[in-house]
């Protein structure tokens, strides 16, 4: 009967160990995700300025660009020198992109 104890503190222990480490790790693949459609963006929107001289106003003028269902798109920005949009998983933090190129932490202006 002790041994059957001593096996279920055992699996307790490593589950309060391994939940917390697969939680992280959730949390990093969806700001991941958002990452990912924010750089299909950025080349999106190059191609696009090189074409037209300016950047594109709204995601639908750019085509399709495919991203996760919880992906929300919070907004989108653009004209003839800049563009910032910003994105959030549904679970996860809010990053921008900008006409620099570089996806970082934080909101559209």
């Amino acid at each position: 009967m002790i041994e059957i104890l001593i096996v279920i503190a055992i699996i307790g222990i490593l589950a309060a160990i391994l939940i917390p480490n697969l939680m992280s790790a959730r949390n990093r693949a969806n700001n991941a995700s958002t990452m990912s459609y924010l750089r299909a963006v950025t080349i999106k929107q190059t191609d696009y300025h090189i074409d037209n001289s300016s950047y594109a106003a709204a995601e639908s003028v750019l085509g399709l660009i495919r991203r996760n269902p919880e992906v929300v798109i919070e907004s989108w920005t653009g004209d003839v020198s800049d563009f910032c949009v910003q994105a959030k998983h549904s679970r996860g933090k809010v990053f921008k992109v900008t006409a620099n190129g570089r996806v970082s932490e934080g909101t559209c202006i």
